[in-house]
């Protein structure tokens, strides 16, 4: 039986539960591991972030240096609107069908920026 299918009726069952969210999280974060975020995961995010306050500067017909951002599918790590938030957002909204963000989550967020300050200067520096 291809592994797709088993996923599958996992997925289906969670379906079933209350606070289904809930469970994909857990299942997502013991067994499949993948609510995590690695080096390249968190640099390629914020590399993004660089790229679309680059693309805002230039293409804009008047750019501020305070802007307001909106994100739609923050997901589990809200890494693109901190480093919005650092290249000069005064207002982020980010909007998501499922609110996925969790608080241990955005602790790990933080960290990631914290642990790599040097990034901070990149993102700036756009």
């Amino acid at each position: 039986m291809p592994h797709w299918y088993i996923k599958l009726a996992i997925h289906r069952a969670i379906s079933w539960l209350p606070y289904t969210q809930s469970w994909n999280y857990l299942l997502k974060k013991y067994v499949a591991k993948t609510t995590t975020t690695n080096k390249g995961g968190f640099e390629f995010r914020v590399e993004q972030a660089r790229r679309i306050h680059e693309n805002y500067r230039a293409y804009s017909p008047q750019p501020r240096e305070e802007f307001t951002a909106l994100e739609l599918g923050t997901g589990w790590y809200p890494m693109i609107p901190i480093a919005l938030y650092l290249c000069g957002a005064s207002k982020i909204w980010t909007v998501d069908i499922v609110p996925l963000l969790r608080p241990d989550a955005m602790q790990t967020t933080l960290r990631l920026f914290i642990a790599r300050t040097w990034m901070i200067s990149v993102v700036k520096s756009s």
